[in-house]
C-alpha cells in the first residue's frame, strides 16, 4: 500500500508490479482495501488519450433473451459449455439462433464462439457474420475430439451501433446429428484497429470455469480387480472427459475419452494387458481433474 501512495504522489495512475500472496487472507481485506483507496478507477497509460487498449468485449450468452432470437425447434439442455446449458436441435425443419450487439466503435473485431465438441454433434454447423454491409459464412466441425472452449470465426470490421452481428442455423445439418449454439464474443483487434478510441473501460469477462463439485468421484468397484474394473462417476452436467491411467512409476499406460452424462456415469476400464500391481487414474474435463487409485491383482 505504500508503494502505490508513493506512485500516486508520483502522479502514476497504475502499477508495473503486482503479488498474489495474501490477497484472498482475512476474508479478502487486502484486495478490498487496495480496491477501494487505488483501483476505484482504471489505470490510464499515457499516450492513449485515457482509451483502455483492451476494453471489455461484447458477450452474448445463448439464452440472453433481449439479445439473441430464435427460430425453429430448440432444446435448452443440461451440457456444461460457457455458461451451465447449451441450446441444441436437430430438427429436420429450418432452425436458427441470431445474435445482436452493440458496437462499441467503427473498428474491426475478432468474432469467437463457444464450442462443446461431442461426436454426436455436426461437423457443419454453419455460422453467418453480419459486418460493414456484408456477410461471411463460417463452418465449423462440432464433433473434434477435445476441442472445448472459444473458437476464433475470423477478423471482420463492423460499423458502431446495435446489430445483427452472426447467426447459427441447420442448414448443413446431417441426419442423426445435433447442432449446438452457444455463447458469442466479439474483442477489439487493436493490431487491425489501433487508434480507435473507446470510453468504457470496464473489467473483461472472466471464463467461467465448472466448481469442484462438478465431478465427484466414487472410485472402481472391485478394487482389486482382474481383469476389468468400472470407475463410477457423477457429473452435473453432460461433459466430455478423458481418462489417463498411470502405472506406480508415472508412466502413462492407457488413455480413452468418454462423454458423461447428467448424472451417475460408468466407466469400463480393462487392464487384461497389464502386469498386476498399483495404477493411478485421472478424470479431467475442462478446468477440473479427479483422481483415484486401483489395485490390478493377477
Amino acid at each position: 500500500i505504500q508503494f502505490m501512495q508513493l506512485d500516486r504522489q508520483k502522479g502514476l495512475k497504475g502499477e508495473g508490479f503486482f503479488f498474489y500472496e495474501g490477497l484472498r487472507k482475512n476474508s479478502n481485506q487486502l484486495a478490498d482495501t487496495i480496491k477501494a483507496l487505488f483501483y476505484s478507477q482504471p489505470a490510464e497509460v499515457p499516450g492513449r488519450n485515457n482509451s483502455p487498449w483492451r476494453p471489455k468485449g461484447i458477450l452474448v450468452n445463448e439464452d440472453d433473451s433481449s439479445n439473441t432470437s430464435v427460430t425453429g425447434n430448440w432444446q435448452l439442455v443440461p451440457i456444461l459449455g460457457y455458461k451451465p446449458n447449451v441450446y441444441r436441435t436437430n430438427s429436420a425443419d429450418y432452425a436458427a439462433i441470431s445474435y445482436t450487439a452493440d458496437v462499441q466503435a467503427d473498428a474491426w473485431q475478432s468474432v469467437y464462439v463457444y464450442i462443446v465438441s461431442n461426436s454426436s454433434f455436426t461437423s457443419n454447423a454453419r455460422y453467418t457474420v453480419y459486418h460493414n454491409n456484408d456477410s461471411t459464412v463460417v463452418i465449423v466441425d462440432q464433433k473434434v475430439r477435445n476441442r472445448n472452449g472459444w473458437v476464433k470465426l475470423g477478423d471482420f470490421y463492423f460499423k458502431k451501433g446495435l446489430r445483427t452481428v452472426l447467426k447459427v442455423d441447420n442448414t448443413l445439418l446431417e441426419p442423426g446429428k445435433y447442432l449446438i449454439s452457444d455463447a458469442m464474443l466479439m474483442l477489439l483487434n487493436r493490431k487491425l484497429s489501433p487508434d480507435v478510441v473507446i470510453t468504457s473501460a470496464d473489467e473483461p469477462e472472466t471464463e467461467v470455469l465448472p466448481s469442484e463439485t462438478d465431478l465427484q468421484l466414487s472410485g472402481n468397484y472391485p478394487n482389486p480387480f482382474n481383469p476389468a474394473t468400472v470407475i463410477k462417476v457423477k457429473s452435473r452436467y453432460d461433459v466430455s472427459v478423458t481418462l489417463k491411467v498411470f502405472n506406480s512409476a508415472g508412466s502413462l499406460v492407457a488413455e480413452s475419452e468418454h462423454y458423461l452424462r447428467s448424472g451417475d456415469n460408468e466407466l469400463q476400464f480393462n487392464g487384461s494387458t497389464l502386469a498386476s500391481g498399483n495404477y493411478f487414474y485421472s478424470i479431467r474435463s475442462r478446468g477440473e481433474i479427479i483422481n483415484g487409485k486401483m489395485v490390478l491383482l493377477k
